[in-house]
């Protein structure tokens, strides 16, 4: 008897045999993703704090304090979007061998797919490392920037309001 979780096919053996998950990528994507959408929820929070700490056009003081906030939207939304590039990459790849995995069920030689599988479970090993590396980067990157501009970061709102009631 098979886990009602895992996929089934045909087979001639009998009406249905699972298809067997990698055993090596599945632990580490179900790992990646969460680091992923961590690191997407913090830097979504990062933005939504920046934007929310740029003046209005009244109290605006220092303009380039304005063009730095203005300039680290961009690059953390930059950053968000190579999370979110990855990601769709983690489900391209289940298509992908979905696909793969489809077209040897119903063939006869099976040697080409099943290589054409394992190769792609090699190559998708590396883009989970590069995934770690890209989420490492993203933190050190983030925490440079903020430490960086922190006092151009945190707008000075109200500047120009109290120099009116001075």
């Amino acid at each position: 008897s098979s886990s009602s979780s895992e996929p089934m096919r045909p087979s001639a053996r009998g009406p249905r045999e699972p298809i067997q998950l990698n055993a090596v990528v599945m632990p580490q994507v179900r790992a990646v993703k969460v680091e992923l959408l961590e690191l997407l929820d913090l830097v979504s929070k990062i933005k939504c704090w920046i934007a929310m700490e740029i003046p209005s056009a009244v109290d605006r003081v220092k303009d380039f304090d304005v063009a730095v906030q203005v300039s680290l939207l961009m690059d953390i939304a930059g950053l968000e979007n190579n999370v979110l590039a990855v990601l769709d990459e983690l489900f391209q790849y289940f298509e992908l061998r979905a696909s793969i995995l489809s077209k040897a069920v119903r063939r006869t030689r099976k040697t080409d797919y099943q290589l054409a599988v394992m190769q792609l479970d090699d190559m998708h090993v590396s883009k989970l490392c590069m995934s770690y590396a890209l989420i490492r980067n993203g933190y050190a990157y983030l925490h440079d920037v903020l430490v960086k501009n922190m006092p151009r970061i945190v707008a000075q709102k109200g500047v120009a309001a109290d120099r009116m009631l001075a």
